[in-house]
């Protein structure tokens, strides 16, 4: 996985659809056919679409529940997420150079 300090995590039923239709690369992993729940979409990456996971969340009452149940990990202080899948590195905003990653939602 890519150490770019651009980070993007897109959670959402439409949003990861969308997603997988606009940036479509050879090394992006395959999305699953069907979701009976919401896609978790997460590209570590920005400028790599190689980067992007797409996975099923069949729990998903929160962004961290879906996460989660989607097999992502994420880190958390002070009550904020500030690392998922492990990036940035250094999850302090304030020392990490102002790496940061991003969170939407969308309805279908």
């Amino acid at each position: 996985m890519s150490q770019n300090p651009k980070r993007l995590l897109a959670a959402g039923i439409a949003a990861a659809i969308a997603l997988f239709g606009l940036i479509a690369a050879p090394s992006a992993q395959a999305a699953p056919t069907s979701c009976d729940g919401v896609w978790v979409v997460v590209q570590a990456d920005e400028e790599n679409p190689g980067t992007i996971t797409i996975d099923c969340a069949t729990e998903y009452g929160s962004g961290v529940a879906a996460l989660t149940s989607a097999g992502s990990t994420y880190g958390e202080s002070g009550g904020f997420v500030n690392q998922i899948d492990g990036l940035p590195t250094d999850p302090d905003f304030g020392t990490n150079g102002g790496y940061y990653w991003s969170y939407f939602h969308a309805t279908v």
